[in-house]
C-alpha cells in the first residue's frame, strides 16, 4: 500500500467531500454547468462519441452492450478440424508425411502398401485431434463455470435477486461479497465500510499482490437506505472502452428534489473485472460486460502453443530431409538419366524416407499425454491442473526464475538457517548468544547485554539499524 493511500484511508465524509465537490444547483440552470462539464471533456480528450451513458438500475435506457460472456476456447464445431489439421502440418516433420503419403496413392510411385503409410499419419492426426478435444472441452467447462456464478441483483423495488454472471448486463447494481470474483468492471457505489473504502485483490488482471485501496462514491455511500439506492435517478457519464487499466475519468449526475448534483469518478472508485473483493460487502454499477471489460481487452486470442522439442525435431527431420534427398539424388548419378528418370528419383526418395521415422512422432504424443496424466494426479502437488497437453515437457527445461520479491516464491514463510555477521557465519544451532557476542565484537562493542550495547551506540550514525540487528 502506498503512502497516499495508508493516508487517505483514514479520511471522514467530511474531509473527502472536498474530491467530489458536488455542485447542487436548480434544474433550470442545469445548462450551464451542462456546458461546463462538455467544455472540461473536451479538454480532458473526451469529446463527444468517445463517452457513454450509464443509467443506474436501467438496462433498457443503458443500450445494448455485449454479453457477459468468457469464452477461452480456440475452436468451435466448424473451425476444429481444419483449424487443428492446419497447425499441424504447419510443422514441417508432418508435412513431409503428408506428401509421403500422397505420393503412395500414384500407381508408379508407389513402392510399398498403402497402409504402411497412411496408418501411422492417421494415427499421429487422430491423438492429435483428441487431445486438442480434450483441452478445448475443459476450457468450455471452466468458462461455463464462471459464466454460471450466481451474484445478486438489485431491482427497482430494493429486492435482490439471483442473476447468472452471463446475464449480468450494463446499468445493473451488483451485490459484491467477500473473496469472490467481480463479474464486470463497476463502479462502486456503496460499501459495508462506513467510510465507504474496500480493498481488492488485482493479481488475476496486473500480476500485483499487493492490496489496492477503492472508494464508494460520496453521494451513494450517503444514502442511508438500499431501497432508496434501487430507486434513485442517476447516470454516469464514462469513456467508452479502453485497454489502459490505470486510468478511468468518468462524472456521475444525480438528481433528487428537483436538484441535479455532479462530482467527479475517477480511478479510486472502479473495479475491475476479474479482481477479487478483499474485505467487506458492497454495491457496484456495471460500466462494461463480456469483452469490452478491460481484463478481456487485454487478454490475447488463444494459441496453439509449441514446444522446444517440437521445433528441434522439425528442424532434424529437415536436416534428415536433406541428406535423404543428396543421397537420393547421389544414387540416380550413378544410375544415369534415363527416360522418366523423375519417377525413378521420386521412388528412391519414397523408399528412403525410412530414414526419418514416423514412430517418433506417435511415441512423442503418447509420452505428453501420459506426463500430463501424471502431473494432474500427483499427489505430492494437489490441486495442480495441465491446463495444457501440448508441452508439459516444457517444465524440465526451465533454467532460470525471475521474480521480483521473494515473497512471491515463498510464500513468506521461511526459516532462519545460517546467519552472517562480518566474517564469522552461525547457523541454527549455535544459538542467539553467539551472534550477539559477534555483533558486539565486530561493532567494537562490549560484551555486556545487549540493552548496554545499544544504550551506548545509539547516538552513533547508522546505530538504530545496529539495533534492528541485535533484536533480530
Amino acid at each position: 500500500m502506498s503512502l497516499e493511500e495508508m493516508y487517505t484511508e483514514d479520511l471522514s465524509f467530511e474531509e473527502r467531500k472536498e474530491d467530489f465537490a458536488p455542485l447542487i444547483l436548480p434544474v433550470k440552470e442545469k445548462s450551464f454547468i451542462n456546458q461546463c462539464v462538455v467544455d472540461c471533456s473536451n479538454i480532458c480528450g473526451c469529446s463527444k462519441g468517445e463517452t457513454r451513458t450509464v443509467y443506474l438500475n436501467d438496462r433498457a435506457a443503458s443500450g445494448n452492450f455485449p454479453p457477459n460472456k468468457i469464452n477461452n476456447q480456440k475452436y468451435n464445431l466448424i473451425t476444429f478440424i481444419p483449424l487443428v489439421l492446419f497447425n499441424q502440418f504447419k510443422q514441417f516433420y508432418n508435412l513431409f508425411f503428408l506428401i509421403i503419403c500422397t505420393c503412395q496413392m500414384i500407381p508408379m510411385l508407389r513402392v510399398g502398401l498403402l497402409a504402411t503409410y497412411v496408418t501411422p499419419l492417421s494415427f499421429v492426426l487422430t491423438i492429435t485431434l483428441i487431445k486438442e478435444a480434450i483441452d478445448d472441452i475443459k476450457r468450455y467447462r471452466r468458462d461455463n463455470e464462471i459464466n454460471s456464478e450466481v451474484y445478486k441483483r438489485l431491482d427497482r423495488n430494493g429486492a435482490f435477486i439471483d442473476t447468472e454472471s452471463k446475464r449480468i448486463k450494463v446499468g445493473d447494481i451488483i451485490k459484491l461479497e467477500e473473496k469472490r470474483r467481480i463479474p464486470a468492471d463497476m463502479i462502486l457505489l456503496r460499501t459495508s465500510d462506513e467510510r465507504g473504502s474496500l480493498f481488492i485483490k488485482t493479481d488475476q488482471l496486473d500480476g500485483e499482490t499487493d492490496w489496492k485501496l477503492r472508494k464508494s462514491l460520496l453521494k451513494t455511500q450517503t444514502i442511508l437506505s438500499i431501497e432508496k439506492l434501487g430507486r434513485v435517478s442517476a447516470r454516469v457519464q464514462v469513456p467508452v472502452p479502453s485497454r489502459d487499466i490505470y486510468k478511468f475519468q468518468g462524472t456521475f449526475f444525480m438528481s433528487e428534489n428537483g436538484l441535479e448534483s455532479l462530482g467527479a469518478v475517477d480511478l479510486e472508485n472502479t473495479l475491475w473485472a476479474n479482481t477479487v473483493l478483499a474485505n467487506g460487502t458492497a454495491l457496484g454499477l456495471v460500466i462494461y460486460t463480456g469483452r469490452e471489460t478491460k481484463a478481456q481487452m487485454n487478454e490475447r486470442d488463444p494459441r496453439t502453443k509449441t514446444g522446444k522439442v517440437d521445433n528441434e525435431i522439425s528442424s532434424m527431420a529437415f536436416l534428415l530431409f536433406i541428406l535423404m534427398m543428396v543421397t537420393a539424388i547421389t544414387i540416380m548419378l550413378l544410375r544415369g538419366f534415363t527416360q522418366r528418370w523423375y519417377v525413378a528419383l521420386m521412388r528412391y526418395v519414397l523408399l528412403l524416407s525410412y530414414i526419418i521415422p514416423v514412430s517418433l512422432r506417435v511415441n512423442l504424443d503418447l509420452a505428453k499425454t501420459w506426463y500430463s496424466w501424471c502431473i494432474s494426479t500427483d499427489k505430492k502437488i494437489p490441486g495442480t491442473i495441465a491446463r495444457n497437453t501440448t508441452i508439459p515437457e516444457e517444465l524440465g527445461r526451465v533454467q532460470m526464475l525471475f521474480s521480483d520479491k521473494t515473497g512471491t516464491l515463498t510464500q513468506n514463510s521461511m526459516k532462519v538457517r545460517a546467519f552472517c555477521a562480518g566474517e564469522s557465519r552461525f547457523d541454527k544451532k549455535d544459538g542467539m548468544e553467539g551472534v550477539q557476542e559477534a555483533l558486539c565484537e565486530q561493532f567494537k562493542l562490549d560484551s555486556a547485554p545487549m540493552f548496554k550495547c545499544q544504550n551506548t551506540y545509539r547516538s552513533r550514525r547508522n546505530s538504530q539499524v545496529r539495533v534492528c540487528v541485535m533484536r533480530l
